[in-house]
């Protein structure tokens, strides 16, 4: 089973204004501990658009109080986060690992407009790869990756508390050069560069990797 985290992260410090901030979501929900820095909300918004919406006024409203981390990992997918504060999302970031496979679609799709793509994808291995090659080497495939990277905004992570060199460990590693470099370490470096290690195989539905 492949991993999907999902939560709104926030300082344990804060956990208290969390706990009564909580009872205006009317979604189910709970409250956990990470580590003595991090306490997570993990709600059930999986395939319900209605719940989500909710989840995320209730970020904007509650980051006038304090700041809130919304903090996504699917497993090979990507990852991503939306980092809350004074009533709005000041930093994002959405990675996909799945930007050349897209691409290449598009380029099956344009080459063959009559035929299924999946179908040619699979069938036909020298055009999928030439493709794959082509691609790799072109500015529109840089430009999409840095696209990924354009609201990472790291310098909000101070609402945190996080300190400068931090900062600047993050601002080094949400780039298109590290991506290319190792894609799919960002994330691990970027739960370990803020202390979220434990914020792994976690979201309302399930406890730990053993299952849902």
């Amino acid at each position: 089973m492949s991993e999907f985290t999902e939560g709104t992260l926030f300082r344990r410090s804060d956990t208290p204004i969390i706990e009564n901030t909580v009872k205006r979501l009317t979604i189910p929900q709970r409250l956990e501990t990470l580590n003595d820095e991090w306490g997570v909300l993990l709600a059930d918004v999986r395939l319900n658009s209605a719940n989500r919406t909710e989840l995320g006024g209730w970020a904007r409203e509650s980051s006038s109080s304090l700041p809130l981390l919304g903090f996504q990992h699917a497993g090979d997918h990507g990852w991503g986060y939306q980092l809350f504060h004074e009533g709005k999302i000041c930093a994002s970031c959405e990675v996909s690992h799945e930007i050349e496979f897209g691409m290449v679609v598009e380029q099956i799709e344009a080459l063959h407009p009559d035929l299924d793509p999946m179908d040619v994808y699979v069938s036909n291995e020298a055009l999928t790869q030439r493709l794959y090659a082509e691609i790799c080497q072109s500015a529109a495939y840089r430009a999409n990756i840095e696209a990924q990277y354009q609201h990472k905004n790291v310098a909000a992570f101070a609402s945190f508390g996080t300190p400068p060199n931090v900062i600047r460990r993050l601002d080094a590693l949400l780039t298109a050069e590290s991506y290319l470099k190792a894609p799919l370490e960002q994330v691990f470096q970027f739960r370990e560069a803020l202390n979220l290690l434990p914020m792994e195989w976690k979201n309302y539905h399930y406890d730990d990797k053993e299952g849902e």
